[in-house]
């Protein structure tokens, strides 16, 4: 099957090449400990281990991903032959490589195996735990990953990314990641920035695996707040958040998510709410900052339209990054028919573990998906954006 399926992708990325289109792949940064990689090669990974992610915004108990971690000694002892072996396979199939969770190479959240799963990636630490080593980490696995690709890489180097991470990419030239949604003024007054402003050396997208999909982001989730996360940083500073909800959030919790009542209009309203001032209050006045009003400060960028989705793609790709690449389920949805049937659907949700992870498919055939309607549309807007 493995022999067939090389034959497969190799004459699938020789037919692109005939329509001047790139192909782009995949390298996880770790694979599963179930793997035939790590059974082969137990000495390079260390299996008290589990890699995740720590809590953040998304996520508010982390994530728990299940890999071992790598044994970065013995795979440098080795000079990383096992990542160059896995680069140069995947340079059979692809033009580009999107490399995961960049941010893995230069530290890896870690979490001991004998932590309770129910705890997911709360208790965990970085290896290497001395942030001043973190660069030269990071610098020295890329760089190998590079001079030994015939492939042009990019990196996924989404949530809290150190700037070590992001110098680096500069320095190799590997293109990072924007994603709309999150590309703001942090810090400042939390609006968007527009795509001309993004970096150059990117790629610009909607969505991403991880996320909803941007019409049901749009529709449901921009402006709303993860419900687990507000919960914990109650718990967190002995607020009883049950209490406190119905005085702050509208009566609608839908896939989790919690929406600001519109009253809620400052910060000092939300003070005189929690009764706290701002320095302990400081983690959900954090949130407030990022997601209060969200909705409206992207129409600022957007403005009027029948077609909000429409709009954001085509915002992304008169943008200045120089790639712009977008999930098929995006594009698809700016058809309200086929909207319909799939906006609410998801490719993957980060810690956690469901059939549906992984399990979407488009019901119709490709043969139907070419003759789509949509399609014209698409290619008017990268025709007119001069890509």
């Amino acid at each position: 099957v493995q022999f067939i399926c090389y034959n497969q992708l190799c004459e699938a990325k020789e037919y692109a090449k005939e329509k001047n289109v790139f192909l782009m792949g995949d390298l996880p940064v770790l694979p599963s400990r179930d793997s035939a990689d790590v059974w082969s090669k137990r000495d390079i990974f260390n299996l008290e281990f589990s890699a995740g992610a720590p809590p953040d915004m998304y996520c508010a108990f982390g994530q728990r991903w299940g890999m071992p971690v790598l044994n970065r000694g013995k795979l440098k002892a080795q000079d990383y032959r096992y990542l160059i072996e896995k680069i140069k396979y995947l340079d059979n199939f692809f033009d580009m490589i999107r490399i995961d969770h960049v941010v893995g190479f230069f530290r890896i959240w870690a979490i001991p195996v004998d932590e309770p799963e129910e705890n997911y990636g709360l208790n965990g630490f970085f290896i290497p735990e001395d942030e001043s080593n973190w660069k030269n980490y990071g610098k020295e696995i890329l760089s190998v990953l590079v001079s030994n690709s015939s492939s042009l890489l990019c990196a996924e180097d989404l949530g809290i990314i150190p700037p070590v991470c992001t110098q680096t990419l500069v320095e190799l030239g590997i293109p990072g990641y924007e994603v709309l949604r999150w590309k703001k003024n942090y810090g400042s007054d939390y609006s968007f920035i527009h795509p001309s402003d993004y970096r150059e050396l990117a790629v610009s997208t909607l969505s991403t695996h991880d996320t909803s999909f941007w019409l049901y982001w749009w529709e449901k989730e921009a402006g709303t707040i993860d419900s687990d996360l507000f919960y914990l940083k109650c718990k967190s500073i002995g607020l009883d958040a049950e209490k406190i909800s119905p005085m702050l959030f509208e009566n609608l919790k839908e896939g989790g998510r919690l929406r600001w009542k519109k009253n809620i209009s400052s910060e000092q309203r939300l003070l005189e709410i929690l009764n706290l001032s701002e320095d302990k209050a400081k983690d959900i006045l954090q949130i407030y900052r990022d997601t209060y009003g969200e909705k409206e400060k992207l129409s600022l960028l957007l403005g009027q339209s029948d077609n909000y989705l429409k709009k954001a793609v085509s915002l992304l790709l008169n943008g200045c990054s120089i790639f712009c690449i977008n999930l098929l389920p995006d594009l698809l949805c700016i058809d309200a028919g086929i909207a319909n049937s799939i906006a609410t659907l998801r490719i993957n949700k980060p810690g956690t573990q469901s059939s549906q992870n992984w399990s979407f498919a488009l019901k119709e055939s490709l043969e139907e998906v070419i003759k789509m309607k949509v399609f014209d549309e698409i290619r008017e807007m990268v025709e007119n954006s001069g890509r």
